[in-house]
């Protein structure tokens, strides 16, 4: 059985849903589709616009845009450049767990350096010697803490020339020496800040696209009278 469409949370972006059904796209039934006006829907969607049309005998075997009425001609194909930007943002927001690898993490362990799932969390923190860890709910932590494999300090840098992170101990007697790093968290909240913007530019340039072809089509419905 299909899973049920998932809705988006509440305060949630609906830059990933559907503009018709208004769920969020998968890699499934509801794929992001791309139309000839531009406009990206759910294959759902389009499917039932699709079958919707062969059932009209005015369709000429095209699927009429829903939200600005233009005609398309052909198979509606995937939106590869921005199934590949959920994929980014998804890699960001999602992590498994560390320890079984299949259930997502729902928490952070600093002391161990994890990101564990509930189960998980509570087999390892259960014992005496990790109960005293601390643990903060994924989403308000920064992250596990990379190591230095060549030292095993906690690898807080990031070094611009080499594109790896490094440990204060590469920085100053390292192969990191005289090299431009920079804080993990400051370059992680940079790209975070910088991923945002694109998104906002996107739902910013899809609304002003829908306001242009809405305008063209009425300059038409004007021009035919």
């Amino acid at each position: 059985m299909a899973a049920a469409p998932q809705r988006p949370a509440s305060g949630k972006s609906d830059s990933f849903t559907c503009p018709v059904c208004m769920t969020l796209y998968d890699k499934d039934a509801r794929v992001p589709m791309l139309l000839h006006c531009g406009h990206t829907l759910c294959g759902s969607c389009i499917a039932q616009i699709a079958s919707k049309s062969e059932q009209d005998a005015g369709s000429n075997g095209g699927v009429l845009c829903p939200l600005c009425r233009q005609q398309h001609k052909g198979p509606a194909q995937k939106n590869f450049a921005f199934i590949d930007l959920m994929a980014q943002v998804q890699s960001l927001t999602s992590r498994q767990c560390s320890d079984c690898a299949e259930a997502p993490a729902t928490v952070v362990c600093t002391q161990c350096n994890l990101s564990l799932c509930t189960s998980c969390d509570g087999a390892i923190h259960t014992r005496k010697a990790f109960s005293t860890h601390t643990r903060t709910p994924l989403g308000q932590d920064s992250g596990p803490v990379p190591v230095c494999e060549q030292h095993g300090e906690k690898a807080l840098l990031f070094c611009y020339e080499d594109k790896v992170t490094a440990c204060l101990l590469c920085k100053d007697f390292g192969p990191h020496k005289g090299h431009k790093l920079g804080l993990v968290k400051e370059i992680s909240d940079q790209y975070r800040e910088t991923l945002s913007h694109t998104l906002d530019q996107i739902t910013a340039l899809q609304v002003t696209s829908h306001a242009f072809l809405i305008a063209k089509q009425r300059r038409r419905g004007e021009r035919s009278y």
